[in-house]
């Protein structure tokens, strides 16, 4: 009697586990990611582009749209400026031990030009992501 017991006990910890294995791989394969954008904005390229140094700027709005905001340069130089695009990418895991619970991450990357007289002379890129937990 006491082996019955154990048997019923382990196959219960063993269903839920199945249960929660098969939760967490349903929860992988459903589209939990999405992409932000700026309305009039190009979307995220599903091809890779290649930026290069003496990309004329006229190239680059070919490939990422407008710039979302237009800045000086901390020192201001005649036909220099710093063209701002900026990234927001939200997604939800669930994650956990003993309680299973959602967890959104947003990643906000924000890659600024330096433009010199209509070409692209460099670039820096910055990221910060935030978590929530439910």
């Amino acid at each position: 009697m006491a082996t019955l017991s154990f048997f019923l006990t382990v196959s219960i910890y063993i269903s839920y586990f199945r249960f929660v294995v098969l939760f967490a791989i349903a929860a992988t394969f459903v589209g939990c990611g999405s992409v932000t954008s700026v309305p009039g904005k190009k979307v995220v390229p599903s091809e890779t582009i290649v930026i290069e140094k003496g990309l004329p700027a006229s190239e680059l709005i070919e490939l990422l749209g407008e710039p979302e905001e237009v800045r000086d340069v901390e020192a201001p130089r005649e036909g220099f400026e710093v063209w701002v695009y900026t990234q927001v990418v939200k997604s939800t895991e669930y994650v956990g031990t003993d309680r299973i619970s959602p967890e959104t991450s947003t990643v906000t990357a924000e890659t600024q030009f330096l433009i010199a007289d209509g070409f692209v002379v460099g670039w820096k890129r910055k990221k910060d992501v935030d978590f929530n937990y439910d």
